[in-house]
């Protein structure tokens, strides 16, 4: 929802419910979290607000007026919000209802998406498919199916929209991975990030990629707290 100023919002693409988890208390009234900056490898504290989030991020006009995830994105949260809070207070995936992990599904869905590294790798593939259609003599505009991304609003409402279309079945997808928890102590802790769902596969399928939600032997994580990682892995894997 946008702001009644007509300002856009401060959105997060890492919900503060899951920053949470990794901050630490000041005599400030948020509290903060350190921060890694690989570019110049410096490190600074900051309050939670100010971190993984930007203005009117997931806010787009598609012609009819200014449409926002921003409402539906805090319902999923607030959706979610509880079933992780059973996951770290009892480290055991059986604290879940069905109901819980249809909505974990969806939100791991979602936050694979809503990141900025999703809008920036959509931009760089789409900067090379542009530039291979125009070296093999075609107009990227007059070539039916391909998005032509050339400025960060259309960037924006493609991603918008890519995320709107691809949540149910992505979200079936992860329903059908073998459910993990992963431990580990405060002394060597998890870590979260800017794109917090990450994903390995250790199987190599040579040109056809091995990173897909479907693809066998894929390994997917998301950080819920220091200590503890969800982990949706291939059910081959498990066998």
């Amino acid at each position: 929802m946008a702001r009644k100023d007509g300002k856009a919002e401060n959105q997060h693409y890492v919900p503060k419910m899951l920053l949470r988890n990794f901050a630490f208390a000041t005599k400030g009234k948020e509290e903060q979290v350190y921060v890694f900056d690989k570019h110049n490898e410096g490190d600074f504290p900051t309050a939670i607000s100010n971190i993984a989030a930007e203005r009117g991020f997931y806010e787009a006009d598609f012609g009819d007026g200014l449409v926002s995830l921003e409402t539906s994105l805090s319902v999923l949260e607030d959706k979610t919000r509880a079933a992780f809070a059973k996951l770290i207070e009892h480290e055991d995936l059986n604290a879940l209802s069905d109901e819980d992990r249809a909505w974990i599904a969806i939100f791991v869905a979602s936050q694979r998406i809503r990141v900025r590294h999703f809008r920036e790798t959509v931009k760089a593939m789409n900067e090379q498919l542009l530039e291979k259609l125009r070296r093999m003599g075609h107009d990227p505009v007059e070539v039916e199916g391909v998005p032509v991304l050339t400025d960060d609003e259309e960037l924006k409402r493609f991603a918008i929209q890519f995320l709107v279309e691809s949540m149910k079945e992505f979200s079936q997808h992860l329903t059908t991975k073998a459910w993990l928890l992963m431990r580990t102590t405060p002394e060597r802790p998890f870590w979260i990030s800017d794109s917090p769902v990450t994903m390995h596969n250790s199987k190599d399928f040579g040109p056809y990629g091995n990173i897909g939600l479907a693809v066998r032997g894929i390994q997917i994580h998301l950080p819920l707290s220091s200590t503890l990682t969800l982990a949706l892995w291939c059910p081959f894997l498990v066998e």
